[in-house]
């Protein structure tokens, strides 16, 4: 038997406002999917909001939940970013 290795596939890509989600299916022995969201900021950068593994039957709900994180929830995206160092 041959293989293509690729072990990935994008499931869908769903966004509410400036927060972008997409799940992902990882193949190999033990498939999961991956939910991943961040938001688009208007500057053009992205910013990361959550990532969560997920199975078949919990992958809409955890995109949805992504979705409808509130910010402050999200890593305190709304607080001031300190300088470095």
């Amino acid at each position: 038997m041959i293989g293509t290795q690729i072990r990935h596939r994008l499931l869908w890509v769903r966004r509410r406002g400036l927060r972008w989600a997409f799940a992902v299916e990882n193949g190999g022995r033990a498939y999961n999917l991956t939910v991943v969201a961040y938001d688009l900021l208007t500057n053009g950068m992205a910013a990361g909001v959550g990532r969560a593994m997920a199975f078949p039957g919990t992958v809409c709900q955890l995109t949805e939940r992504q979705l409808w994180r509130p910010e402050d929830e999200a890593g305190s995206l709304t607080a001031p970013i300190p300088p470095p160092r």
